[in-house]
């Protein structure tokens, strides 16, 4: 999972369980950390993009939030294809409220209309032609 800004203190300490590696947004080139888990982990110790998924909070191109299923889900997540009528009303309203606080933060923003556009590149790579 992406963290978002500041998480990655939260991971430094070494563990079996994750690990912590860098990668670059595909729109912006921008370095972000990654978590990459074993697949079982606490609960309570998951980072906010985890607590989300499948969901994001997706800003458009004014800046703009709404929650939407996150295109990176579609090959791991077997509710991608239900959509957000399949997840939980409770949760959805959930993730939108939180989004909305995320959005109070500059840095956060700022992090969102990235990995936003990122999401645009990938939803954008799963509609075209075979062969395109």
């Amino acid at each position: 999972m992406l963290l978002f800004p500041g998480e990655a203190a939260l991971y430094e300490k070494s563990s079996d369980r994750f690990a912590l590696q860098n990668t670059k947004l595909v729109s912006s080139g921008e370095s972000i950390k990654l978590l990459v888990c074993n697949g079982a982990c606490d609960r309570a110790e998951r980072p906010l993009a985890c607590r989300l998924f499948p969901l994001f909070p997706y800003t458009d191109k004014s800046g703009a939030i709404k929650v939407k299923m996150d295109a990176r889900a579609k090959a791991v997540c077997p509710l991608f294809e239900y959509g957000v009528t399949g997840l939980s009303k409770d949760f959805v309203r959930a993730v939108r409220n939180a989004s909305r606080l995320l959005l109070e933060n500059n840095v956060i923003r700022k992090y969102l209309y990235d990995v936003s556009r990122s999401i645009d590149d990938i939803d954008f790579l799963s509609i075209l032609p075979p062969g395109y």
